[in-house]
């Protein structure tokens, strides 16, 4: 049987999701490979409006009320209950693999919106190669800025590739570096490498990636399968995600080069300068400096965490599970 006649279940963590959820449902029902199940990993907070009840009813209220699908959405879905105490970044995303029975599993964000209805096809194709996982583009909307489209490029080119254990030589951490925005992993791949690390802050997809890769699989990165998501640009947002990464990165040192991910900061922080001020985007440039010293300070701290008292952490962490 072809691999685009394979069986792909979707997981998604959900926590008071916005309307965004609602769109990636209604495209991910209009893939042109259908998924054969989505769970939602739905966190209860204890308000009665974060109720996995409650968000059942949401669901069928929007496809009702913009009259798609003949109110009634092809999809199946099903939705999970995760109390807040017991939400684990890995652990959650483990729990749905567990219900789930397709030999593909594809993990999403809540407010990762696919671009088009070949998404799903498109992380299947990169499967061609035998990689273990494929992880999709993601890009940024018209209404971006400058900085933040070019950022973009640089980290999601329009350029498909592969990534073996050979390449961490010339790329370093960036080889691995992955997010669970949206990426398909095959699930004997997924149980071979014991699904992702549990009581883990971020970069649950990264250190999965990186055991794979020194175990010989290989990693696709897909260009032509594209989700609309970004992170917060916000400067203390980013600092707050990078203070978290710092955090994981700290704990799994023996993965997570400090020398590595320096080296990939400067070559980075090199390209967009070079590009800024070859532009002539001079208020760009003040901005993306202000911004990066920023994931600087959040990185340094994440890294050195243990010299913080808890009040601290808690106002500079975005996982406030984590440190219950």
């Amino acid at each position: 049987m072809g691999i685009q006649k394979s069986k792909v279940d979707v997981i998604i963590p959900v926590c008071k999701p916005g309307k965004r959820l609602f769109q990636l449902l209604e495209k991910l029902a209009e893939q042109t490979v259908l998924p054969e199940k989505v769970y939602l990993m739905n966190v209860e907070t204890g308000w009665k409006e974060d109720s996995s009840e409650e968000l059942q009813k949401r669901i069928y209220h929007y496809f009702g009320r913009h009259k798609l699908f003949g109110h009634k959405l092809p999809l199946k879905l099903e939705i999970i209950t995760v109390k807040e105490a017991d939400f684990d970044q890995g652990g959650t995303r483990n729990l749905g693999a567990e219900h789930s029975q397709s030999p593909f599993l594809l993990f999403m964000k809540q407010d990762a919106v696919p671009a088009d209805n070949q998404l799903v096809e498109h992380l299947l194709w990169g499967m061609e190669s035998g990689a273990g996982m494929a992880v999709a583009r993601q890009i940024v909307g018209i209404s971006a800025s400058v900085l933040k489209a070019y950022t973009n490029l640089y980290d999601y080119p329009s350029r498909s590739f592969t990534r073996t254990a050979e390449d961490i030589k010339v790329y370093g951490s960036r080889t691995f570096r992955v997010s669970n925005a949206c990426t398909m992993y095959r699930r004997d791949v997924f149980t071979a490498q014991g699904g992702f690390t549990e009581n883990m802050i971020a970069c649950e997809g990264s250190l999965f990636a990186a055991r794979m890769l020194r175990d010989g699989g290989k990693l696709a990165y897909c260009a032509e399968a594209k989700v609309y998501y970004s992170e917060n640009t916000n400067w203390m947002a980013q600092l707050r995600r990078k203070f978290d990464e710092g955090v994981a990165h700290a704990e799994h040192s023996r993965v997570f080069s400090a020398r590595g991910e320096g080296k990939d900061g400067w070559e980075y922080g090199k390209a967009v300068l070079s590009y800024l001020i070859n532009q002539k985007y001079y208020m760009q440039v003040l901005d993306f400096a202000g911004e990066n010293l920023y994931k600087l300070v959040g990185y340094f701290l994440g890294t050195h965490n243990h010299w913080l008292k808890k009040d601290w952490i808690l106002r500079l962490t975005n996982n406030y599970w984590y440190w219950r």
